[in-house]
């Protein structure tokens, strides 16, 4: 029971990449349709309260499956598992001329720190929907100084971000001008992707724990979107 002046629920939606937005004409019918079931199934526990735990092992549940569409459409019950997740298979978009003229630079006695992460920022044009910001971050494993930057956006998915993560790699290397002997990163993800080009360029990867100036300018970064410095990137 909802009290006081315009005390109405609220529904948003919500979209990996994306800040949550206001549900679309799609997403209200089908809003509309699982309020509907969810009325079903409160009405059927009441008379029978054991209903939901018929389902047959811990991995199965009760669900109300739609059969048929339009003026068809009828709700049955079923007991379902459901789908284990596979693995993930991205498409690493590479320039190979790109990557050709950093094979030509020098090979230094240099370490790179290098991560990828989300940021508390918004990119997008006033009153669209804002996509979440993630930020590539390259800081000199020595000086602790920030080599290059890059805020991405989950368009049109994560995959596809992640996908990109190489070239955007391989194009701040050769800004730098010369192949760091090392590179430090921190996670699995990022550990693979780099291994799908580093070693035909004499670059190793490691991946280590933490990562002293990277996680200090990654800090101080975040502070200042926090602060509202730059909360909105265009």
């Amino acid at each position: 029971r909802f009290r006081g002046r315009n005390a109405w629920p609220k529904f948003q939606s919500f979209r990996p990449g994306y800040w949550p937005w206001k549900i679309d004409r799609r997403e209200a019918a089908f809003l509309g349709h699982a309020l509907a079931q969810a009325c079903e199934v409160a009405m059927m526990v009441r008379e029978e309260p054991g209903k939901l735990e018929q389902a047959a092992d811990r991995d199965s549940y009760l669900l109300r499956v739609p059969k048929g569409r339009g003026q068809g459409l009828r709700w049955e019950e079923e007991v379902l598992k459901p789908p284990i997740p596979g693995s993930i298979s991205l498409q690493i978009d590479m320039d190979p001329e790109a990557l050709g003229s950093l094979h030509e630079m020098p090979l230094e006695k240099d370490e790179i720190e290098l991560d990828f992460f989300m940021i508390p920022a918004s990119i997008g044009a006033k009153g669209e929907r804002p996509a979440c910001a993630y930020l590539l971050l390259l800081v000199h494993g020595r000086t602790g100084n920030i080599l290059g930057f890059e805020p991405m956006t989950a368009d049109p998915d994560f995959d596809a971000m992640r996908g990109q993560i190489p070239s955007m790699v391989v194009w701040h290397l050769r800004e730098l001008g010369y192949r760091p002997r090392e590179i430090s990163v921190q996670n699995e993800l990022l550990f693979a992707l780099l291994r799908t080009f580093t070693e035909k360029l004499g670059i190793r990867v490691k991946k280590k724990r933490s990562l002293k100036y990277l996680d200090m300018a990654k800090d101080a970064l975040i502070d200042q979107f926090e602060g509202g410095i730059a909360p909105f990137l265009i």
